[in-house]
């Protein structure tokens, strides 16, 4: 009986959860700064709580304790650079894994336990506050349990206790066993390390739990506490194999230990164990002497115990089996030595169990007496025993004992066990709230046999959710002395079976499984072969114990009853699409499932034999399944099969073969790599079925002709071309598809009947198929439809006709239809194959599991790859690509800065559809040039491990063709680029060559140099070389002919080379000296050096010389290079618009350091800007330099020696810019470097990765095509539409009427341009965005205005349902624009579409006579027809209709009815509807004082519309102008605005939808309305002024009341109101002003109206058309990502709170905001005091004032 009693002490704590792991969404997890360095961590939420709890592990407290450490103290953790992931589980202390699953499966748990490791002195820290908040919240700390042997942090999760109780949580590692506790009891070994590592994790605590918000000075401890007993050093050195004649020996004995010695001696030994001694330093003295002393911690303590410790797990662990059914004395008495020595002693021992078993012989009661024996011992006493000397020590102390066990737990154990060991823990932490990383997954299923564990599959185009359950074993292992038996039924297993993985194959060759799966474009993981191998997979869309009664369909694979398995199948899709129960079984194969003897020996049909097991078993099993045993189809592929020749095997296998007993004999000793190798050595050894008296007691013709088969309906079937080419090109002579001689043929024939022996037979045969021709296609395609009749064609019909005549249902079938992903890769004489119906039969067109049809698979040198399919515009050829494939060892470790090595060989069929990571570089660089390119391309992460090509081929993988290799070598002045963002499929096609795009190190990895045998540089030019050097090698397995390479480099790799607009006479990328360079260039600009290995001399001089290669050179220019991207890099600000000579004197030595020389400087200046101090004229001389220094000269220079050299060049100038470049470039811009690329890889032909110009979506109305936009600090790609209509321009007979639906256009509309904005003022916007430091380009204005502008992270065409923010401008309805705001930061940080939509303003849009000639809010009714073309048109951007979210300055539309519906939320920010004076009271009034001042007759209102109709557009805009804000607005028409506002909103009549509003500190007006009474200004002027005189006080007064009577009263009018209709309202108070405009303020100014917009729209993070001149804070641009936050989520989920966020409380009675600013927080009654004044006091002093005066009127 093992006796490992104290490791499951702390395990009994694991619970069954049934909650699923949610981690909160988010762009990145939290990242948090510690002394030692940065974490980056995760989101957690717990069931129940709205708190988002950030989750850090694997947090190092100390340096990992291996080599030297090994049984040191634990040494303080080493910092560390960049941001650590600290979001996974860290290794465990050494421990047996094994055994802690096997607990953990017991308890119905599904943790992911990590493995073990001597490197695992790791914490997990929960916490609820935010990197940075600087709370000061109390810290738990967690010692896990496990006898000092086993446990971890990660069986534990502390965020629900985190998120319960707002505590910081913290869960530590220590030592365990042998390396944590081991002592000799002297200095080589004083032990105790375990508990020196807790030390160690206490101390890291201490010093950086607050950067976690956790205070250092309220730190509790708590856990359980491991018992421990001393070790025997003998023990130890018997079992461990140590010399024991001195402790020093036992050490360094140990010492030298590996992990896996460790891990052997703790599973082989697993009595042996290490526990606390006393050691001097952790403990200076025996824990019983240090009590009694008091020489211990007084602080408060928390200590108890269960009501039934050691209840039920401990002894189930310990006891003798049948222990719950009572025990006797004398099975006790061998444990108690266990927990005290003194137990030896017998007298003791006696004394002990007649205390708590009595003298009765009744086993229940030595059971339960044994049970409360184990519980004091090892918890009651103890527990005891701590409480009392800490008590009188004076320290407080709580005891409690546990009295309720979880009933998850109580159900699976026996009715008399209490609440166990540890049962409290799982209270402790929450876990019924638990939503963390400890969970359950997948159906759970009963059989006879024990409980299944599976999973949940769903198939495209089905809701229907099936339950898979992969490797149930059938039958016993056929193994041993089974193996040539029958077989046997499965045992039962006890827990639960994880029934989650694919089981072994049969065994088989696997690799080639791999080959014939990849040619077939199924994408398998394909797993090992094993004898070990009677399983079989069940998919079944029928719920655990739902007792359904589907029907079953059983399938029996084929392969020649030598390959196969069920894994290389997936019934899930027609278990979904049928409602029926799918079984895929296997079976033994080749020579252990059908090797024959021929009698008793070896009968045979082993592999028949399992198949009917699997049939048997499917009769006792599948209605647990919710399959109907009486309702079993079984369908397949029938495998062939023929007699094996004994004398062959005996020569291939090296048997005896003098008689059947021997040969049998011989077989089963063989080993699995045996018979696997004779597999492959020998693949012609087949073996079939026998006639064995048992499964086949006659030969098949006997049976069938007898009728003695089951009589079943019968679907059977062939193919139109059976064996048309996947057999023959498995056993036919290299060429065969080309034609065949009769000769090639003949030998062929005996494999299929040995009749064909005989030659005359033969001889018939092949005159009938292939007929006298000698002509080689004739012959093949005759041997072809030979092979499909003699296996397949005659066979089944033989089936179908006997099958028939016995009077059994016959449905016979013909397959025609070649699946297109296999057609294109047969030669075209090929028609429907053999198996070619399982495709479908299967349903893999709608397949999610495991199995998925995908690319063409080529072998290399180095091992198989699988690519993809791609095909170009305008073409039909199909290319092959292939991606990430390695061509050299990472360039990482030791390799870093050195020479590239050789790729290593790889097994299996390696993955090739992927991008690999680019070189390092600059990642948002790289994109923000790919999007001022118009190039739409995934950019890849970067790594070391980069050294990879992308190869783009014509030809199928096996031809032999010999193609033209093109490889490419990108540019990026070797610090920017990678293979990636080029692709070779177009160039592929149309010129039927084979691609090959390179990537090589960048920057200081890739040309660092200190110019001397230590680095020598050169790196990325020698990992060019060895590309090259793996083209030469392997490019023949891609159709490539490596004497037909194009390429810039290296000796005899290559036959041509093209230089396009760069060459290797640019001085400006040659190092001359290094060294300097390396030790101190602030730039860190690497270039290329003379290393002696690449480059042996200068390249002028190898130049002057010709040593170079001299092979036929295409080399050019084009005809402004350098003219604008370059210059726009390295020039000043503003060079677009002129540039002085003084700027570009800077910038020339980065070209030559000769240009540091003043007077060379000058001498270039005048030779190409004379002495001109135009600033045109010098910025063109300037860009004419660059073109000229790094492009013109070089390559003219290369052309020359070229020449020279006798070698042909070709010199191209290119001459035509890209059309969807010229377009964003200024109008001097010719064709400017590397433009040809474009047409070299023939992008306007191109339909793979990249993608040229902006996105295309599709529309109602038309198609757009957009622009690609970054933002700052995030990598997701914004697509951008601008200028789009939604409504006819409102010109002509529409001025002053309402908005018309925009019409439809053909082709594809361009929306990359601002629309114009709509009739105002456009200098005021002008002056207004300078003052605040933005810059942005205000378009021009026009009546035709009525355009949206939309911003979406969502690619065209995917229906991402992502919520909509439409943002509805401000400025007093006279000014603004959608041009003016920049929705794509909003839009990437939080995952929204957004929509900038425009509106008419002013005279033109808020116009009103007050009757039917004007009734006006033609504005207010644009927003309604842009909302409108939202509710139609957003789902083609990927926005979801149902959640729109208006935000904005205008909030006129909540109040009309025609907005019903549109939206599901609203954000008004500082202005709202309930704005004194937005609605006007006489508009005919209004209308007349326009008419006067546009010169209108204004004695009609008919006559004054006529007026403003006939007006042409530039009267109109002069007209417009002399108004200014507010002089229009809000008009009662009976359509927009039925009722006065004041009537709707009272009445409630408005859209309920969930509210954001707010102010900011110091808003303010600019105009009060006009009471009719003096009296009435001066009690408000008393209620703000008092009786001051101070002029300071009344201007800060005067601006205080008029925020309010503009701003902060209406507000929070509204707010009260929405809040009343029971609608969610959350109010603000923004409070910090934007540091590039506040500088600019009076220094009394603080947060004015519309600050908070640059925070809402993050304007921080702005790269596109709007950015701020100056830089924001770090702090402000953390207030950016918080705002946006809040008003994202709120877009989301109609609620601001989230993640990592301040709580914003819901607005109530006591008026609950949020003030938001660097740092938020929640207040209560914002502006009570004036607020009661304005909305209550006022209004009743106004009330009784008027009707005094109305009384003494009387």
């Amino acid at each position: 009986m093992t006796m490992r009693g104290s490791v499951v002490i702390s395990l009994c704590i694991l619970i069954q959860l049934s909650l699923q792991n949610t981690t909160v969404k988010a762009e990145d997890g939290p990242v948090l700064q510690t002394k030692s360095g940065a974490l980056k961590g995760e989101y957690i939420k717990a069931k129940g709580k709205d708190t988002v709890v950030h989750s850090y592990l694997g947090v190092p407290f100390a340096k990992p304790p291996v080599g030297p450490l090994r049984f040191s103290p634990p040494q303080p953790a080493e910092k560390w650079s960049g941001v650590r992931d600290a979001t996974k589980q860290p290794f465990m202390c050494l421990q047996d894994k094994q055994l802690l699953e096997v607990l953990v499966a017991n308890m119905s748990m599904s943790v992911e336990v990590p493995d073990s490791s001597e490197d695992c002195l790791y914490l997990n820290v929960y916490t609820p506050s935010k990197p940075g908040a600087n709370d000061k919240l109390p810290v738990m700390v967690w010692i896990h349990g496990g006898g000092f042997s086993m446990a971890s942090a990660s069986v534990f999760d502390g965020h629900v206790l985190a998120a319960y109780q707002d505590v910081v949580v913290v869960l530590i590692q220590y030592r365990l066993g042998l390396l944590g506790f081991f002592s000799t009891g002297d200095e080589h070994a004083p032990g105790n390390y375990g508990l020196l590592d807790q030390v160690a994790a206490l101390q890291w605590v201490q010093e950086n739990i607050h950067s976690f918000g956790g205070d250092p000075g309220s730190v509790t401890i708590f856990g359980e506490s491991a018992g421990g007993v001393s070790v025997s050093l003998h023990y130890v050195g018997n079992v461990s194999g140590c010399e024991i004649s001195c402790t020093k020996k036992i050490v360094d004995c140990v010492m030298q230990m590996s992990e896996d010695d460790i891990l052997t001696l703790v599973k082989e030994h697993p009595v042996l164990r290490f526990g606390v001694t006393v050691d001097g330093r952790f403990l200076p003295k025996p824990a019983a002497e240090l009590l009694q002393s008091q020489q211990f911690n007084k602080v408060p303590l928390i200590t108890g115990i269960t009501d039934d410790e050691c209840g039920f797990m401990l002894p189930n662990f310990m006891s003798p089996e049948g222990w719950t059914e009572g025990m006797d004395m004398e099975q006790i008495l061998p444990v108690l030595t266990m927990f005290n020595p003194a137990f030896l002693d017998q007298s003791v021992a006696e004394l002990v169990l007649n205390e708590y078993l009595g003298t009765s012989p009744d086993r229940i009661n030595i059971r339960d007496g044994f049970r409360e024996m184990l519980g004091d011992f090892l918890f009651n006493i103890p527990a005891r025993t701590v409480a009392n000397y800490h008590r009188n020590a004076g320290a407080p102390v709580y005891a409690y004992e546990f009295q309720h066990p979880p009933s998850v737990l109580q159900k699976k154990r026996p009715s008399f066990a209490g609440s166990d060991h540890g049962d409290e823990v799982l209270f402790v932490f929450g876990f019924c709230f638990a939503i963390g990383p400890i969970n359950i997954k997948g159906p759970v299923l009963q059989t006879k046999s024990g409980a299944l564990k599976g999973e949940y599959i769903k198939a495209k185009g089905k809701d229907t959710v099936v339950h898979s359950y992969l490797g149930v074993p059938f039958a016993k292992p056929p193994v041993g002395p089974l193996r040539f038996s029958p077989p046997q039924p499965a045992e039962k297993w006890s827990g639960v079976r994880d029934a989650t993985k694919q089981p072994f194959m049969c065994l088989q060759d696997k690799q080639l499984v791999e080959v014939l799966v990849a040619n077939l474009s199924l994408n398998v993981e394909v797993p090992d072969s094993s004898e070990d191998c009677l399983y079989l997979n069940v998919y079944t869309p029928s719920k655990p114990g739902a007792n359904d009664k589907l029907p079953v369909m059983v399938w029996i694979h084929g392969g020649g009853f030598s390959m196969a398995s069920a894994s290389v199948f997936d019934g899930h899709v027609l278990a979904a699409y049928q409602d029926v129960v799918v079984v895929l079984i296997q079976y033994r194969l080749g020579l252990l499932g059908f090797f024959s003897t021929g009698d008793e020996h070896a009968p045979g049909n082993y592999g028949l034999l399992d198949q009917v097991a699997a049939l048997q078993w499917v009769q006792e099993n599948i209605h647990s399944f919710g399959g109907d045993p009486g309702l079993v189809t079984i369908f397949g592929e029938s495998a062939g099969g023929v007699s094996v020749s004994l004398h062959y095997v005996g020569n291939v296998s090296g048997c005896e073969i003098s008689c059947t007993k021997k040969i049998v004999d011989c077989v089963m000793q063989m080993s699995e790599d045996d018979i696997l190798t004779l597999v492959k050595e020998h693949p012609v050894l087949r073996f079939g079925v026998t006639v064995d008296g048992r499964f086949l007691p006659k030969p098949a013709a006997e049976l069938l002709q007898s009728q003695q088969f089951n009589k079943v309906p019968l679907i059977t079937g062939i193919t139109d071309d059976e064996c048309g080419f996947m057999l023959p090109n498995f056993m036919s002579p290299e060429g065969w598809t080309e034609g065949m001689d009769m000769e090639q043929i003949l030998p062929l024939l005996t494999m299929f009947n040995p009749a064909f022996l005989d030659q005359s037979v033969a001889e018939l045969v092949l005159n009938e198929y292939l007929g006298t021709s000698p002509d080689r296609i004739n012959i093949r395609d005759g041997f072809r439809e030979m092979l499909g009749d003699f296996l397949f064609n005659i066979p089944a019909r033989t089936v179908a006709n006997y099958h028939r005549d016995a009077g059994a249902p016959i449905y016979a079938y013909e397959f025609q239809h070649p699946p297109s992903v296999l057609q294109k890769k047969r030669p075209s004489f090929a028609g429907s194959d053999h198996g070619d119906e399982v495709l479908f039969v299967f349903g893999f067109c709608f397949a999610n599991g495991p199995i998925k049809i995908k690319g063409p698979v080529v072998h290399t040198k180095l091992g198989s790859l699988r690519g993809a399919f791609l095909t170009p515009k305008g073409k039909e050829t199909v290319v092959s690509s292939y991606f990430g494939v390695p061509f050299a060892k990472p360039p990482m470790g030791p390799l870093r800065l050195a020479p590239p090595q050789p790729a290593e060989a790889w097994q299996g069929v390696r993955d090739a559809t992927k991008q690999p990571p680019m070189c390092l570089q600059s990642k948002e660089i790289l994109l923000d040039l790919l999007a001022n390119l118009s190039m739409n391309v995934e950019v890849p992460e970067v790594s070391e491990d980069c050294l990879y090509l992308n190869i783009y081929t014509p030809s199928k993988p096996g031809d032999n063709r010999k193609l033209p290799v093109m490889v490419w070598i990108h540019g990026g002045g070797f610090s920017g680029a990678s293979a990636s963002i080029f692709d070779g499929h177009v160039l592929a096609a149309y010129q039927d060559v084979v691609v090959v795009l390179i990537q090589y190190r960048l920057g200081l990895l890739g040309f660092f140099s200190t110019g001397n045998e230590h680095a020598p540089g050169n790196y990325g030019l020698l990992d060019q070389v060895a590309a090259l050097q793996w083209v030469q090698e392997n490019i023949h397995s891609f159709g490539g002919d490596p004497g037909l390479v194009l390429s810039p480099l290296s000796s005899n790799l290559f036959r041509y080379a093209i230089a396009e607009s760069g060459t290797a006479a640019m001085d400006s990328l040659m190092s001359f000296n290094p060294l300097p360079i390396a030790q101190e260039q602030p730039m860190l600009r690497f270039g290329v050096t003379i290393d002696g290995q690449f480059l042996p001399k200068p390249v002028d001089k190898l130049l002057q010389s010709q040593e170079f290669n001299k092979v036929p050179l295409i080399n050019g220019v084009t005809d402004d290079d350098g003219g604008f991207m370059l210059i726009n890099f390295l020039g000043p600000p503003g060079w677009i618009e002129g540039v002085d000579r003084e700027q570009i004197i800077p910038v020339l030595p980065f070209f030559n350091p000769d240009f540091q020389d003043q007077a060379i400087a000058e001498f270039v200046l005048n030779e190409y800007m004379g002495t001109s101090n135009d600033r045109i004229e010098i910025r063109e001389g300037f860009r004419e330099i660059m073109g000229d220094f790094f492009f013109n000269v070089p390559a003219r220079k290369i052309a020359n020696y070229h020449r020279d050299a006798g070698a042909p060049v070709y010199m191209y100038e290119f001459q035509h810019p890209p059309s969807i470049l010229q377009k964003k470039r200024p109008s001097f811009v010719g064709s400017d470097h590397g433009d040809e690329m474009y047409f070299v890889f023939g992008y306007c032909f191109g339909k793979g990765h990249v993608k040229l110009e902006g996105p295309v979506v599709q529309t109602k109305l038309g198609s757009l095509r957009g622009a690609f936009l970054t933002v700052k600090g995030k990598d997701t790609i914004v697509n951008s539409y601008l200028g789009v209509p939604f409504a006819k321009p409102p010109v002509g007979p529409l001025r002053l009427a309402r908005p018309q639906p925009a019409e439809k256009w053909d082709g594809v509309r361009d929306a990359t341009k601002q629309p114009p904005i709509c009739l105002q003022d456009r200098q005021v916007s002008v002056v207004e965005h300078k003052i605040i430091g933005i810059d942005v380009e205000v378009p021009e204005v026009s009546e035709d205005c009525l355009y949206l502008n939309i911003y979406t992270p969502v690619k065209p065409g995917e229906d991402a349902k992502l919520p909509v923010m439409v943002w509805i401008h401000g400025g007093g309805l006279v000014l603004g624009s959608a041009s003016l705001y920049d929705g794509s930061v909003l839009s990437a940080y939080q995952d929204v579409v957004v929509v900038l939509i425009q509106y008419r303003l002013g005279l033109l849009g808020f116009f009103s006579t007050g009757d039917e000639h004007a009734p006006g809010n033609y504005g207010f009714l644009d927003q309604i027809a842009a909302l409108k073309w939202v509710q139609e048109n957003i789902h083609s951007f990927g926005g979801d209709p149902g959640s729109v979210t208006i935000f904005g300055e205008s909030a006129g539309g909540i109040l009309s009815p025609l907005a019903s519906g549109l939206f599901h939320r609203a954000i008004a920010e500082s202005g709202t509807a309930l704005w004194d004076g937005l609605v006007m009271t006489n508009p005919l009034r209004k209308a007349q004082n326009a008419a006067k001042l546009c010169k209108c007759d204004s004695s009609s209102s008919s006559k004054i519309v006529d007026c403003i109709m006939r007006m042409s557009d530039e009267k109109v805009l002069e007209c417009s102008n002399q108004f200014v804000m507010l002089d229009f607005s809000l008009a009662m028409d009976s359509y927009f605005l039925p009722k006065p506002v004041m009537e709707i909103v009272k009445k409630q009549e408005f859209s309920k939808v969930p509210l954001i509003t707010g102010i900011t500190d110091d808003e303010f007006g600019y105009f009060l309305p006009e009471p009719r009474d003096r009296w009435i200004i001066d009690t408000v002027a008393n209620e703000y002024l008092g009786v001051t005189s101070d002029p300071i006080k009344i201007r800060d007064i005067y601006r205080e009341m008029m925020g309010d009577v503009m701003f902060n009263i209406p507000t929070l009018q509204l707010a009260k109101y929405h809040s009343a209709s029971g609608a969610p309202v959350y109010l603000y108070e923004f409070q910090h002003p934007p540091s590039m405009i506040q500088k600019n303020r009076p220094s009394f100014v603080g947060v004015d109206h519309t600050d908070e917009l640059l925070f809402i729209q993050g304007t921080c993070f702005a790269k596109a058309h709007l950015k701020a001149i100056a830089p924001f804070t770090k702090e402000e641009e953390e207030l950016c990502r918080t705002v946006m936050a809040y008003w994202g989520n709120f877009a989301r989920t109609g609620s601001p709170n989230g993640p990592g966020l301040t709580h914003w409380p819901e607005y109530e009675d006591e008026t609950e905001y949020l003030g938001i600013g660097l740092k938020q927080k929640a207040g209560k009654n914002l502006k009570r005091k004036h607020y009661t004044f304005m909305t209550k006091t006022l209004p009743d002093l106004i009330r009784q004032g008027r009707e005094k005066r109305e009384h003494s009127e009387l």
